[in-house]
């Protein structure tokens, strides 16, 4: 046979193995992919319904898109080949690389940063309304409401951002609410932006690869906290540590969401506190998580100290509750921190029934819109 003809039925052969592997393997199994890594629920096979066959096609791409065979390891090999080749984003649209590696969400956290998401005067006029709307309903039962606006990454760490992302006002979203609020109430709101900012000169506060702060930018927040609290309360003072530790981690989010690519690594900032923490978890009083809540394992959690001297703290927040929880939690006699599906509610009932002396909304500004949909006060819709 002539090397032309080898070549052509070689070329056609692999092709058409090429069609047929995907198929077969999905139902066979021969190469098996690597764990899923991304932090959500896969869309489900729907099933055909003569009475919506219309819906049927987006549905079943949108599980395909999910289910392809060895999709995880193509996404984390496509992630490699951009990262090292051209320091570029594989998914530019979720993630933009920084400086120096340091990731960064593309989508709401950087247009936040660059201003292109702000709040209008109708919006900040609207929250200041709501927050003293708690902070009356609290009174009235003896507790003290706190706001804490948790800074964007790029917002702290902007010296890796890149000069590319050019901002349009030179404060966020956030910070310009806390402005606000300083201006037309008397609200307690945490300013954590100049803090953080002056703390990241010592040592990052953010994670370098995830969203959050890490564990010294955490503990900074709360020792702010400590200082306003301890106006009031005495007994609550900020936390003391001999040093910090830098230890590497696993699966940081922005990390996870482009396949944990080897080469990349994460350190964690671990502040070593000058006296043993006292805050022992406890069981929890099992509150109903919000209806499709996808962390109802995370809506609840609850710590205690021996000390009947403390106060009681109830938290409402988003995921920037978890660094900063058992430094809080050493300051009260309880504890109670409750993730609420970003919806940052009163939660009344909850109120009721935990009787804290100090109520702490903990919001990370990109979400400070969502409180507009689940409001308590006079404009509750």
């Amino acid at each position: 046979m002539q090397p032309k003809k080898i070549k052509k039925y070689l070329l056609s052969f692999t092709f058409l193995i090429s069609l047929v592997f995907p198929l077969v393997n999905y139902y066979c199994g021969f190469i098996r992919d690597i764990e899923s890594f991304e932090n959500r629920g896969l869309a489900k096979e729907p099933n055909i319904k003569n009475s919506k066959l219309d819906s049927f096609p987006i549905q079943y791409e949108k599980f395909y898109n999910d289910h392809f065979t060895l999709r995880n390891s193509q996404i984390k090999n496509y992630s490699i080949y951009k990262l090292l080749l051209f320091r570029q984003s594989p998914f530019p649209e979720a993630i933009t690389v920084g400086n120096d590696n340091w990731l960064y969400q593309s989508a709401d956290e950087l247009n936040v940063y660059n201003g292109k998401i702000s709040l209008s005067s109708e919006e900040s006029e609207s929250l200041r309304k709501e927050f003293e709307y708690r902070e009356a309903y609290l009174k009235k039962r003896n507790c003290s409401f706190y706001l804490m606006v948790v800074p964007c990454k790029a917002c702290v760490h902007s010296e890796h951002v890149g000069i590319q992302h050019y901002r349009y006002n030179s404060i966020s979203m956030g910070e310009q609410l806390v402005n606000y609020l300083s201006e037309k109430s008397k609200l307690k709101t945490v300013n954590l932006f100049k803090v953080l900012k002056e703390k990241r000169k010592e040592k990052d506060v953010y994670y370098k690869m995830d969203t959050h702060w890490n564990k010294f930018g955490a503990l900074t927040a709360a020792n702010e906290f400590f200082e306003m609290v301890n106006r009031d309360f005495k007994a609550v003072t900020p936390l003391n540590f001999k040093e910090v530790k830098r230890m590497l981690i696993e699966s940081p989010d922005l990390l996870k969401m482009i396949g944990n690519v080897s080469f990349l690594k994460e350190f964690e900032n671990v502040p070593v506190l000058d006296k043993p923490m006292m805050a022992k978890e406890v069981s929890k009083s099992n509150y109903k998580a919000p209806k499709d809540f996808v962390y109802p394992n995370l809506f609840e959690y609850d710590r205690e100290t021996s000390d009947t001297t403390k106060p009681k703290l109830l938290i409402i927040s988003d995921s920037f509750g978890e660094n900063i929880f058992p430094y809080l939690a050493e300051n009260f006699k309880r504890t109670v921190r409750i993730w609420d599906a970003w919806q940052y509610k009163l939660n009344e009932e909850i109120v009721e029934i935990e009787k804290p002396n100090i109520f702490l909304l903990i919001v990370h500004e990109k979400n400070l819109k969502l409180i507009l949909n689940f409001q308590s006060g006079p404009s509750k819709k």
